[in-house]
């Protein structure tokens, strides 16, 4: 089966609470590895070369991705190499 969900970081909480992964390790399977198992080589890892996807929490330290439940920490977002404008 299959569970829709819309918000990355309420995922990532998920992964830390009740999945027992570290923030590093949710972050890591949310990005690079779930890229990787999806075949897209260009993507998932901040490289020269790859394509430019990049989302910009406002957090200081990686750890309160994981913190606030539910919250919604994102500022900005990169898709392809261009910025993606908020939804009004």
């Amino acid at each position: 089966g299959s569970a829709p969900c819309y918000s990355m970081p309420f995922v990532i909480q998920l992964a830390v609470r009740k999945l027992g992964l570290n923030v590093d390790e949710a972050i890591a399977a949310a990005t690079k590895n779930g890229a990787s198992l999806l075949g897209l080589s260009d993507r998932g890892r901040i490289e020269a070369g790859l394509r430019a996807d990049l989302v910009v929490l406002d957090a200081d330290d990686p750890r309160a991705l994981a913190f606030e439940f539910g919250g919604n920490p994102v500022i900005r977002t990169l898709a392809g190499g261009r910025w993606v404008e908020p939804a009004s």
